[in-house]
């Protein structure tokens, strides 16, 4: 509260003239002693909430700090850096700094929490949200997010993902989990090269 007149008329409520929470020292005697309370910053006469992904710590702000990199707060009005917390598919305290998520790991939500593996025999790309956005390794056939199984010996798969195991050429073997084939004992693979001469007259 403050009061700026001599005599015996009660104090005036600092929220009442900012429409919102704000504060002052014991014996204030002016409206411009009235601060906006963490959490708000104070424009245009009145204190505002802080909008998502920023905050302010102290009383008297004239401008809210954005979050670190990679991270956001979970509502408006944040009054600390800790409410600053690291997105999905980043990792770190609240308040940051924030990692992505290395490539074979996911984070499906905000917050502090490590990034989780992804299962056996699958791979994500760096920064994954999600378990889905894990694929089975070459070699290896499933489900994304789900679980992968190795190719049959005689089989191979060179990609990533959901994709089946292809059969391997003839004169030509592998063993289990294999992402490529190799030539049999007795057998060699050439690469064929097509050549064309053209001929001027």
């Amino acid at each position: 509260t403050f009061k700026d007149t001599s005599g015996d008329q009660a104090c005036s409520d600092c929220s009442y003239h900012f429409h919102a929470l704000s504060s002052s020292a014991p014996g204030a005697d002016s409206i411009d002693a009235c601060l906006c309370e963490p959490g708000l910053w104070h424009t245009q006469a009145t204190c505002q909430n802080c909008p998502i992904a920023t905050y302010t710590s102290f009383y008297g702000a004239k401008a809210c700090t954005t979050c670190p990199d990679n991270s956001n707060t979970a509502s408006v009005k944040s009054n600390a850096l800790t409410a600053c917390q690291c997105n999905a598919g980043f990792t770190g305290p609240n308040g940051g700094p924030c990692t992505g998520c290395d490539a074979g790991s996911y984070k499906p939500a905000p917050g502090s929490q490590p990034c989780t593996g992804c299962p056996n025999h699958m791979t994500s790309p760096a920064e994954s949200t999600s378990l889905t956005q894990c694929q089975c390794l070459p070699g290896f056939t499933g489900t994304n997010g789900g679980s992968c199984a190795p190719c049959s010996p005689g089989t191979f798969k060179t990609s990533t993902g959901e994709a089946s195991c292809s059969q391997c050429l003839d004169n030509t073997e592998s063993t289990e989990g294999a992402s490529a084939c190799v030539a049999k004992p007795g057998f060699t693979i050439r690469n064929r090269v097509r050549f064309t001469m053209r001929i001027s007259k």
